[in-house]
């Protein structure tokens, strides 16, 4: 059963490929032929929001759906890099199984029995390891998430790393304004809280009433 199942998976993402190629073709859509890497991004951001909006709601037509669609975003991408000669496909993949065979030796090689946050340990570990230079552990955080959800990770990854902060004290209204919001980012944390997702449910609500 294993066996055909991966031999249909298969089957599907070979035609989701050549569906794309075709899209890319020269005589394929005109709108994806004038794509870039560059102006289909916000689409990627677009529709992993849509994809946790399906799962908020429990709906799981929509999330197969959704899903459906980030999939797609992905092997566009991909074949945009392929068209701009940025990168392949091929490399992506590999790319990606080579990262998760090597940053989960736990199952891969030596086969321990961790904890979930031994897990998260071992893969901050053997990433640092892998990058060129050192670095902060805040610059594994990027840059262009939106504002809140960099707030909680930052906050987060300095509670882990047990670093002091404190937050900036000023009578710019804005700053102070800030500092309310950091204040709930840290409450979030202590509660273990994804404060985005705790956002997206109140604005459903305040929608329905």
């Amino acid at each position: 059963m294993t066996t055909y199942v991966y031999f249909l998976t298969m089957k599907e993402f070979n035609e989701l490929v050549n569906i794309v190629e075709s899209l890319l073709g020269p005589e394929g859509c005109p709108w994806d032929r004038k794509q870039t890497l560059a102006s289909v991004r916000r689409h990627l951001i677009e529709e992993a929001y849509e994809v946790i909006e399906a799962i908020n709601e429990e709906d799981n037509e929509n999330i197969a759906e959704e899903l459906g669609d980030l999939f797609f975003n992905a092997v566009f991408l991909c074949k945009l890099g392929e068209k701009e000669q940025r990168l392949t496909t091929e490399k992506v993949l590999k790319g990606i199984i080579a990262k998760l065979i090597r940053r989960h030796p736990h199952v891969f090689e030596d086969k321990q029995n961790l904890n979930a946050e031994q897990v998260v340990l071992q893969w901050n570990k053997i990433k640092q390891a892998e990058k060129k230079k050192p670095q902060s552990p805040l610059d594994a955080i990027p840059k262009h998430i939106p504002t809140l959800l960099k707030a909680q990770k930052i906050i987060k990854t300095l509670k882990k790393g047990e670093i002091d902060y404190e937050l900036p004290h000023s009578d710019n209204p804005e700053i102070e304004l800030g500092n309310r919001l950091l204040q709930l980012v840290e409450q979030a944390e202590r509660q273990k809280i994804d404060i985005d997702i705790a956002l997206r449910k109140s604005l459903q609500e305040l929608k329905q009433k």
